[in-house]
């Protein structure tokens, strides 16, 4: 792994718009911490689990 900063995998284009517009209303204080931390885990696609041969 390099040191760059991986772009986000959204699970479709809604996903990526709403979570966006909640980053920006918490830059500006609208939306709190907790509230973002939702937005934030709801928007990644879940990993798909290792097969034995992958491990």
């Amino acid at each position: 792994m390099t040191g760059k900063k991986q772009k986000p995998r959204y699970k479709n284009d809604v996903f990526e718009s709403i979570h966006q517009t909640a980053a920006m209303l918490h830059e500006v204080g609208v939306v709190d911490s907790s509230t973002m931390a939702y937005f934030d885990q709801s928007r990644l696609i879940s990993p798909s689990k290792l097969s034995k041969s992958q491990k």
